[in-house]
């Protein structure tokens, strides 16, 4: 057998060989790499997801001055001339048209601005938006127990005293969100983190800030120095912080 052909034969396999480990090094390298920038890429998503989440806020607060400035003053009623409530009388059906918006059912469920994309109820998918909109099903929860029926203007404390928050239906089993929030920890309608330990939140005066915990508590939000709540003074709820 010609020696040559025997060399150049095996130096070919010797370089498929190579070339196979070669390749076997790029796989190792850019799964390492993957595993260090997949944390940093989730990061900045949840940052974008945090941002668009306070300019939805920021867009609902500007519809609510203008539907007080309609109204006298008044908060967001949450009823009827006769006392008696609806899904018409919930404040994000009142605050639509003043957003540009119409209460028809294509404008409900375009009402985007109504739900921070970490929201469970949307990676559910099984409801449509129109669907949780009219189930009061939205990520923001409303100060309900203190501001329908007041003025803005008997506001004490509007810089500290929350208009709206990120909030929870924790009966849902997936803590999706809910129209209100109340000013304890309650099960249907409590304040609750999807920022890490944050939420975020509008305040009587207009503006948007992330509120921290403490703790991963499920009532966390209602710890003194965080919101605490009506019972006690120095809370975030009635409208001069004062316990009920």
């Amino acid at each position: 057998m010609n020696r040559r052909f025997v060399c150049s034969r095996a130096t070919a396999v010797q370089s498929k060989v190579f070339t196979l480990i070669e390749l076997l090094v790029v796989i190792a390298i850019i799964a390492i790499l993957a595993s260090m920038l997949l944390p940093a890429l989730n990061q900045a998503r949840d940052r974008t997801r945090a941002i668009a989440c306070i300019n939805n806020l920021k867009s609902i607060s500007m519809g609510g001055a203008l539907y007080s400035d309609a109204n006298n003053g008044f908060f967001f009623t949450q009823v009827k001339a006769d006392g008696s409530a609806s899904a018409e009388t919930r404040y994000q059906t009142l605050v639509l048209p003043y957003m540009g918006r119409d209460t028809v059912m294509g404008d409900r469920e375009k009402a985007e601005f109504l739900w921070c994309a970490k929201d469970p109820n949307l990676a559910a998918g099984q409801k449509s938006r129109l669907t949780l909109f009219d189930e009061g099903r939205i990520s923001y929860g409303y100060n309900c127990r203190h501001l329908p029926g007041k003025k803005n203007s008997m506001a004490r404390m509007p810089t500290t005293t929350i208009l709206l928050i990120e909030a929870c239906n924790e009966a849902s089993g997936l803590r999706g969100g809910h129209y209100q929030a109340n000013s304890w920890a309650l099960p249907d309608g409590a304040a609750i983190m999807r920022h890490g330990l944050q939420g975020n939140a509008v305040w009587l005066d207009g503006h948007v800030s992330a509120v921290k915990a403490r703790t991963v508590a499920s009532n966390a939000m209602y710890e003194k120095g965080v919101l605490y709540n009506k019972f006690f003074d120095d809370n975030r709820w009635t409208l001069d912080n004062k316990k009920e």
